[in-house]
């Protein structure tokens, strides 16, 4: 599990760490868990968030074949939204029958307020200029 940026300080890792991560978990056969759910709040001068599913791509092969999960929500990046409880995981590359099992877990147990499921639609799906 990495969580960057982190909570409260805003630490970011710097791309080499996030390749240097990247490259140490492909080695040693670790699945990613990427808590990018701060990724909005980076607050040292010079300072970039660096998603791990980009840098994963960016690699090419081997990498890109690589089993993560990256994690987002609109409970923490947004200001004042800390209450609604919100969020989603992405997963990339995972065995079918583990998603499978991953499905029926998620479908069994997540239960998010109507709020935080209509807050995600629009994280993930803007509204376009001129819509209500």
């Amino acid at each position: 599990v990495i969580i960057n940026p982190g909570n409260p300080t805003g630490q970011v890792l710097t791309k080499q760490n996030v390749v240097d991560i990247v490259k140490f978990a492909y080695k040693e056969k670790l699945f990613i868990f990427a808590d990018e759910v701060y990724q909005h709040n980076v607050y040292a001068e010079g300072s970039a968030f660096h998603s791990f599913k980009k840098t994963i791509n960016e690699l090419g092969e081997p990498y890109n074949k690589m089993e993560m999960a990256s994690f987002m929500t609109c409970s923490k990046g947004y200001m004042g939204e800390c209450g609604i409880r919100g969020g989603y995981a992405e997963v990339i590359n995972m065995d079918p029958e583990v998603m499978k099992m991953l499905q029926k877990s998620i479908s069994a147990k997540l239960c998010p307020t109507v709020i935080g499921q209509a807050c995600m639609d629009a994280v993930v799906n803007p509204p376009k200029e001129g819509e209500p």
